[in-house]
C-alpha cells in the first residue's frame, strides 16, 4: 500500500482549512451560526489561536487517517475518497454530533451547521486524496 502521500495530506489540510474559512467568514454565514449556538459576536476572542490550531491539528489528523484507509482500502480515486468521506462522516461525525448535541440540548440547526461542515472537510480532502493517486 506504500506510505502516506504527504504532499497529498499536506493540500488538503490547507484547503480543509480554506473550506472552514468559507463557511465561518461570510458575514451571513457566520451570523447564522452564532445565532444557532445563541453566541454573542462580543464574547467570542477571535484572536484566540487555541480553536485555529486544534482545528489545524484535527485536520491534520483527518487528512493523514483519511490517506491510510485508501491506501489500505485500494480506493485511490475521486469516487473513493468521497466514499470513505461519507462513511466516516455517518459513522464518527454525523452521528457523535447527533449524541452529544441533543444531550447538550444543542439544537437541530447548529447540528446541521456543524455536521455540513464536517461533511464538507472529509469530502475535500477525499478529492484531494482520490485526485492524487
Amino acid at each position: 500500500a506504500g506510505g502516506p502521500n504527504l504532499k497529498a495530506v499536506f493540500v488538503a489540510v490547507l484547503l480543509m482549512q480554506a473550506t472552514g474559512f468559507v463557511f465561518s467568514a461570510p458575514p451571513a454565514l457566520a451570523a447564522v451560526w452564532l445565532k444557532a449556538w445563541k453566541l454573542d459576536p462580543k464574547t467570542i476572542n477571535s484572536r484566540d489561536p487555541v480553536p485555529f490550531a486544534v482545528s489545524l491539528l484535527h485536520s491534520a489528523l483527518v487528512a493523514m487517517t483519511m490517506d491510510f484507509f485508501m491506501r489500505h482500502l485500494g480506493w485511490t480515486s475521486i469516487t473513493g475518497g468521497l466514499r470513505l468521506a461519507l462513511y466516516l462522516w455517518l459513522a464518527f461525525g454525523v452521528s457523535n454530533l447527533a449524541v452529544h448535541y441533543k444531550f447538550a440540548q444543542v439544537g437541530t440547526r447548529a447540528l446541521l451547521l456543524d455536521a455540513g461542515h464536517d461533511l464538507a472537510h472529509l469530502c475535500v480532502a477525499g478529492i484531494v486524496l482520490g485526485l492524487w493517486r
